[in-house]
C-alpha cells in the first residue's frame, strides 16, 4: 500500500496569508498529502475536525499554539492529545507530531497575545515540547521539531512572532520532508544484515512511497556498531 498522508492542525498547517503555500504545500511536491488544516484551531476542537481518517496511512499533526494562547493549561493540552492519539491508534496510522516554534514576544505587537501573559505561554510551549518528545519516546512516534529547520534563521522568517513567511514555510517543508523520508528508509532498510551500502535510482525504488527525487539519489550505511542507518543525499 503507498503512504498517504494526511496533515492536521492549525495556521501553520493551512498556511495563514500565504495563498495556500504553507509547509504541506511543498511536501506535496514528493508525497501524496492532504492538507486539513484549519486557522485558530486548538487540540480540543481537532479530534471533531479530522474528516475522514480512513484513505491515510499517516498523519502529521502541528497543533497546541492556539490552546495556550486561548489560555488552556498542559494538562487539558494533553488530555487533547491522548485523545487524538487513541482516534489515530484506533485508524491504524502512523503517527507524526511536529513540536511547534516557541512563539516571539513579537507576537505580542501582533495583539495575539499581551506581553503580561507571554511568560506564561512561552512556558507552557516548552513544557508542551518536552511532553510530545515524552510522548514520542513512550509510544515510538516520529517527532520533528521545527525550531530544529536547517538552513534558516526561524525566528527571522516569522511574520508576526507566530506564522512563518514564505521563506520559512518552504524551509520547513523541505526540512519535513528530509526527516519523513529518513523514518521510511530506516524502517525499509535498516536491518542488522543490511548490506554496508546502498545506492538505488528513484524510478525503480521509490514508487512505493510515492515519492519524486527530482534525481536525487539516497546514500545509505550500516552502522553495524551502533544498529542504526546513516544516510545521506547525493546527486
Amino acid at each position: 500500500m503507498k503512504n498517504k498522508y494526511l496533515a492536521l492542525g492549525d495556521s501553520i498547517v493551512e498556511g495563514y496569508k500565504l495563498q495556500g503555500k504553507s509547509f504541506v504545500y511543498y511536501l506535496s511536491k514528493d508525497f501524496d498529502i492532504a492538507n486539513r488544516g484549519m486557522n485558530g484551531l486548538s487540540s480540543n476542537l481537532l479530534k471533531y475536525y479530522r474528516g475522514d481518517l480512513k484513505p491515510f496511512t499517516h498523519v502529521i499533526v502541528h497543533i497546541g499554539i492556539n490552546d495556550f494562547l486561548q489560555g488552556y493549561e498542559n494538562a487539558q493540552v494533553e488530555k487533547s492529545i491522548m485523545e487524538l492519539v487513541d482516534i489515530f491508534k484506533s485508524e491504524d496510522l502512523k503517527i507524526i507530531f511536529l513540536k511547534p516554534v516557541i512563539i516571539a514576544q513579537e507576537a505580542c505587537d501582533y495583539n495575539w497575545c499581551s506581553k503580561t501573559y507571554y511568560p506564561l505561554i512561552k512556558e507552557r510551549l516548552i513544557n508542551y515540547r518536552k511532553f510530545l518528545d515524552k510522548l514520542g519516546e513512550e509510544e515510538d512516534f516520529q517527532i520533528i521539531d521545527l525550531m530544529d529547520t536547517t538552513g534558516i534563521d526561524v525566528y527571522d522568517n516569522l511574520m508576526d512572532g507566530i506564522h512563518p513567511n514564505l521563506k520559512l514555510s518552504k524551509a520547513m517543508g523541505k526540512y519535513i520532508g528530509t526527516k519523513l523520508l529518513q523514518e521510511v528508509w530506516n524502517g525499509k532498510f535498516c536491518q542488522e544484515n543490511q548490506t554496508k551500502k546502498i545506492i538505488k535510482k528513484r524510478e525503480s525504488t521509490f514508487d512505493s512511497f510515492s515519492i519524486n527525487f527530482n534525481s536525487v539519489y539516497p546514500i545509505f550505511f550500516y552502522n553495524q556498531s551502533q544498529k542504526n542507518c546513516l544516510w545521506q543525499f547525493s546527486k
